[in-house]
Formats: structure tokens, C-alpha cells, sequence
């Protein structure tokens, strides 16, 4: 065999490989949607996806890496088509609800991603391990937003910056599942002047204290001075060394 002959071989195999990997994601989200992640089986996503089922391991170690690849793919987007689209002008307020505006609209395009991750964040809860692929992409989605995060001025720790992105994204996904779930319409303006208002505060306190809200501070200890009338280290009540 040529090497032409050798390379276009290897070329078709490579595209079988990417149309089933293609077939497997697709029929893996359309069954999360309809039945959710738990009723999910992997035959069912096999034979959706027309797809043997022992094929599947050669593409995934298992339902959650598939679900993992699914929710990385849906923050690559968030993050390039709608966080850096934000223009970072303005107050802090400002562009925290320009922010969370975007992150609104990705969920209003992408349904299927923001069920998926509310499904995923639940599943994560029940893993006892600190790893695998549900905490890894659980934790790439609390960096995109972290990066966006208006904090330049803000010398924080890594983990300080995730809990800000935490509580960033929980105060967007967590009403608008309340209120889907509940069967009432969804309100931007409250979630937007929620996060606006209540992030910008936090802060707005940490550049002026030098540390989060129930992070330790960066900054000296305050001395507790004597209540009058008290003795002091070293010296006895009358003031004598």
C-alpha cells in the first residue's frame, strides 16, 4: 500500500470515528432532555445513535465522561460567543448585570445545556469521589465565569475567585429552575439586579477590607484595647510595674 493510499485510509477512519463520537454526543443530548440523565441508559444512547453498544467505550469510560464532554462543550460557547462578548465598560454593578444578561441569553438559546447542567450539578452531589469528570467540568464552568468576573483590581486567590463565580452562577440557575420547575415565568430583571446589586457590594467591601466576606483578611489583626478600669499585661491593678 502507498502512502497516499495508507494516508487517505487513515484519513476515513478518522472521519468514521469523528461522525460516531458525533452520533453518540447528539443522541446522548436528546435523550437527556426527553428522559433526563438518570433514565438515560447507555444502550438507550447507543441505540439511539445506531451505534454498538460495546463502541461506546471507545469514545467514553462512561456516561458521565459523555455528559462531561457535552457540558464542556456548551461553556466553550458560553464563554466565546456570550462572557467576552460583555464589553467591560461601565460600573462594577453594571457590568456584573451585563454579565449575568449574557449568561441569561445563553440559557434562553441553549435550554438543552441548562437542563443538562442542572441535572449534572445533582448527579455530582451523589459522587463521593472528589474527582472524575462531572467535578472537572463542574469546575472548568466556575472558571469561565471567574474569568470574566470584574475583579482586576482584586488580588484573590484562586479558590476565592471560584466561590465569587459559585455564587455568580448559582444566583442564575437556581431561580430560573425554581421558577421553570414551578411553572411561573422567568424573571431576568430580579435575578440581574439580585446579582448586580448583591455581588457588587461583596466587592466592593473586599477592596476596601482587602478580603471576602469569610475569608480570612489580608490586613493586620485589630488589638482589642482594655476596657477602662482593667489591668493591663505586666503591670498590677494601681497602674505599678
Amino acid at each position: 500500500m502507498t502512502v497516499t493510499a495508507t494516508a487517505i485510509k487513515t484519513d476515513r477512519r478518522s472521519r468514521r470515528k469523528q461522525q460516531t463520537r458525533g452520533a453518540l454526543l447528539e443522541a446522548g443530548m436528546r435523550l437527556f432532555a426527553e428522559r433526563g440523565i438518570y433514565a438515560t441508559r447507555i444502550e438507550d444512547i447507543t441505540e439511539q445513535a445506531d451505534v454498538a453498544k460495546g463502541a461506546f467505550y471507545n469514545y467514553f469510560d462512561s456516561k458521565d465522561a459523555l455528559v462531561a464532554a457535552l457540558l464542556g462543550a456548551g461553556i466553550t460557547v458560553l464563554e466565546t460567543d456570550y462572557l467576552l462578548a460583555v464589553s467591560g465598560r461601565g460600573s462594577m454593578e453594571a457590568r456584573l448585570a451585563e454579565l449575568t444578561e449574557a449568561h441569561w441569553r445563553f440559557f434562553d438559546d441553549h435550554p438543552e445545556q441548562a437542563l443538562l447542567l442542572h441535572q449534572a450539578r445533582g448527579l455530582a452531589h451523589l459522587k463521593t469521589s472528589t474527582e472524575g469528570p462531572l467535578r472537572a467540568v463542574m469546575t472548568a464552568y466556575l472558571g469561565a465565569i471567574g474569568r470574566q468576573l470584574p475583579v482586576a483590581s482584586l488580588a484573590l486567590a484562586a479558590r476565592d475567585l471560584m466561590r465569587l463565580a459559585a455564587a455568580f452562577a448559582g444566583a442564575i440557575s437556581g431561580p430560573r429552575s425554581f421558577a421553570i420547575a414551578a411553572g411561573f415565568p422567568v424573571d431576568l430583571s430580579i435575578v440581574r439586579d439580585m446579582v448586580a446589586g448583591g455581588l457588587a457590594k461583596i466587592l466592593q467591601r473586599a477592596e476596601r477590607t482587602g478580603a471576602l466576606a469569610g475569608a480570612p483578611s489580608a490586613r493586620a489583626p485589630r488589638v482589642r484595647q482594655p476596657t477602662r478600669g482593667a489591668a493591663t499585661p505586666g503591670r498590677d491593678r494601681a497602674g505599678l510595674g
